[in-house]
């Protein structure tokens, strides 16, 4: 960990990251290279991930201030892995909701604990705040759905802008 957090790592990402702004003119209207720092800023989207564990102790909710919360309790079925992938621009706009769950379809999501009525009412609540539910085994990221993910970004950025999606970006995470 040490050597991936150095001055020099930190310092090349960084450069990386402002060649990159520079030769793909974020921010700019298409064609123009016209920018202002407003929309520079609405144009640079940094999502992380974050592994939600599925407890009936937790207090722990994510949710954008302000936003009434999605409360999730069971009684004890730990085989449920939940990824929540959480995006805001460097102007301080939230993406709506992205997450994987675990089980290959949305009837294998706590099946031994949870009822038909509350799956459903979980999944139409992400889906109500524009967000998106994916199932897959490991309720983890995998390739098979970045195609969804790219998808999912498309539909709430500026397409008439150079835009920067920056995925779980530093480089302490490869």
């Amino acid at each position: 960990k040490k050597k991936t957090h150095s001055e020099l790592n930190v310092r090349s990402w960084w450069n990386l990251y402002a060649d990159t702004v520079l030769k793909r003119e974020i921010g700019s209207a298409r064609h123009t290279g016209l920018v202002s720092e407003q929309d520079f800023k609405r144009c640079v989207w940094n999502f992380d991930e974050t592994q939600v564990n599925w407890h009936p102790a937790t207090n722990r909710v994510i949710v954008e201030r302000g936003h009434r919360p999605c409360h999730i309790r069971n009684s004890g079925d730990d085989n449920i892995h939940i990824t929540v992938l959480e995006g805001i621009t460097m102007a301080g706009e939230f993406a709506p909701p992205f997450l994987i769950i675990s089980g290959n379809r949305p009837e294998d999501f706590g099946r031994r604990t949870i009822n038909a009525a509350r799956r459903k009412q979980i999944v139409n609540e992400v889906e109500e705040a524009k967000g998106v539910v994916k199932f897959n085994p490991s309720g983890s990221m995998l390739t098979s759905l970045l195609p969804d993910f790219v998808e999912y970004c498309a539909s709430f950025m500026d397409k008439s802008r150079n835009n920067l999606l920056i995925y779980d970006g530093h480089k302490s995470h490869t």
